[in-house]
């Protein structure tokens, strides 16, 4: 695998990407890495997206062609899906595409019934969620005969691929995810003054900021962030555990489990993570179906020990006892706290998986490897790079 961008070959790949979602996620986030590192390779590359989407601005400030569709299944009705379609048939025509590459429902639909008559294009999607696969017959043709190739992106989406059991598991590959982590590999020196403007912004002085668990991550039901909240009453004030949530979302709910408690504090979105996770003392994320897990990596990227449940993706990101400690999901509140009080009697334990986590962040989930696995799956499968036409 080559670790200089400029050492990969091109070898007459051009690729359609597309994108349904308007807002940011850790979806559009793959897509945008892919575009990236195949633009600094000199990889042919366009996107079709949603409109108004944010991947547009952030794509075109990188000088690759965007093009704006509806990709909405809920409005309009046939006609905007036939523009779309026709729209598609036109996009691979002019950048002489080869590999189509999707990655949620509705752009996948589209995509895949515009050009799959035709030649020379190979059809792949990423399979980024753990929704329920329903085994209808539209479904059957669509994982049968319109994806030619699937890509999971951890082994929990590769599990949850076999489990349809109506996947050829034979066109599936697995190819973790990768994140840029440049930002987050942070030195040691950081979490001192990281701690003092985490009490500063907290208004506690800084000898009694504690040990800090924080959260970081978009705050809803189904990442389980009460779970923190219990855990940390079932300790008690007097345990010296604090914890820290940053991330946007519905947080009435989180607010009102916390009612009482001097201890935790819900910050709302913050646009850099970084100063959070390098005056934290763990990272938690209680989501038990997390598909993957980005803000684990990048947590174990800047030296920050996790605790996560031993379930969805977490299980293959961290290792229990070296990167941080995964605890049972069937019982939360009792293995959180545990987990926390562990960490937080054991001080040189926790730096010491702080440590083997940033290396395995850096060498393991990294975007440049990502990138270059993705595009020998690419070289794999596709067709020589032909002109195609219009229509059909």
């Amino acid at each position: 695998m080559a670790n200089d961008p400029s050492e990969s070959r091109n070898d007459g790949l051009s690729i359609l990407l597309t994108n349904k979602k308007r807002g940011w996620s850790g979806e559009t986030a793959y897509i945008y890495e892919l575009i990236r590192g195949y633009r600094a390779r000199g990889v042919p590359v366009a996107l079709a997206t949603r409109e108004g989407a944010e991947l547009t601005p952030r794509t075109e400030a990188l000088g690759v062609p965007v093009h704006e569709l509806h990709f909405d299944p809920r409005s309009d009705g046939v006609a905007a899906k036939r523009r779309d379609a026709r729209a598609l048939r036109a996009i691979a025509a002019e950048h002489g595409v080869n590999v189509l590459h999707t990655n949620a429902s509705w752009d996948t639909w589209v995509s895949m019934v515009a050009l799959r008559r035709q030649r020379g294009i190979v059809r792949i999607r990423t399979k980024h969620n753990v929704k329920a696969i329903r085994k209808h017959l539209m479904n059957r043709w669509l994982y049968g005969r319109l994806i030619q190739r699937l890509i999971a992106p951890s082994k929990t989406v590769l599990a949850h691929l076999e489990e349809a059991r109506f996947i050829d598991m034979a066109k599936v590959r697995h190819l973790p995810l990768g994140i840029p982590l440049d930002r987050f590999r942070i030195g040691d020196d950081r979490q001192p003054e990281a701690r003092r403007q985490l009490a500063d912004e907290l208004g506690v002085a800084p000898d009694a900021l504690g040990f800090v668990a924080c959260y970081v991550s978009r705050v809803t039901d189904r990442k389980r962030p009460e779970d923190l909240v219990r855990a940390v009453r079932a300790l008690g004030a007097d345990a010296g555990v604090r914890a820290v949530f940053v991330g946007s979302g519905d947080t009435d709910a989180l607010t009102a489990e916390a009612s009482g408690l001097d201890h935790v504090h819900i910050l709302g979105h913050r646009d850099d993570p970084v100063p959070y996770f390098a005056a934290a003392d763990a990272f938690v994320l209680p989501s038990p179906h997390e598909p993957f897990g980005l803000a684990a990596v990048e947590a174990m990227a800047t030296g920050t020990p996790v605790v996560l449940p031993r379930a969805g993706g977490f299980v293959e990101i961290a290792r229990d006892g070296e990167d941080g400690l995964l605890y049972d999901p069937s019982d939360p509140v009792d293995g959180l706290a545990a987990a926390l009080t562990a960490l937080r009697d054991d001080p040189a334990r926790a730096a010491a998986m702080g440590r083997t986590g940033r290396v395995r962040a850096t060498e393991t989930f990294g975007a440049d490897g990502m990138v270059e696995r993705t595009l020998a799956f690419y070289r794999e499968v596709a067709p020589a790079r032909t002109a195609v036409a219009a229509g059909a």
